[in-house]
């Protein structure tokens, strides 16, 4: 969970528990940006590999996301899901999509009764 940048002191604050992580492709544009997807309390959290020419890392809110749903890469490939939040959509390929789904959906849940009840 612990990583070599000084800039993500903030948000290891932030990943207090995380809960599923894998590896991961994030579209941006055309291009597949390779690294690691984590699933934490509050938040999905894409952390690109070194060797990436985008290499911004992105943290999407629970709390935010309207949607996910299963998508096809190429339109053929049955590999990715795709998070839907109130300012934008973002398309990940991963292994075992629909274990993601599923964590991501009752991790929305917890995360929405608990925004909810502060």
């Amino acid at each position: 969970m612990l990583h070599d940048n000084p800039n993500r002191r903030e948000l290891l604050v932030v990943i207090d528990l995380l809960i599923f992580q894998s590896p991961a492709n994030l579209y941006r544009g055309f291009e597949g940006v390779g690294g690691k997807l984590e699933l934490a309390e509050e938040l999905l959290h894409f952390v690109p590999h070194a060797i990436n020419i985008q290499k911004d890392e992105e943290i999407i809110y629970l709390r935010d996301i309207m949607r996910v749903e299963k998508i096809n890469t190429l339109g053929i490939i049955p590999n990715g899901f795709k998070v839907t939040t109130t300012q934008q959509e973002y398309r990940f390929v991963v292994r075992k999509k629909d274990q993601w789904i599923a964590k991501i959906n009752k991790q929305m849940k917890i995360a929405l009764s608990t925004f909810k009840d502060a």
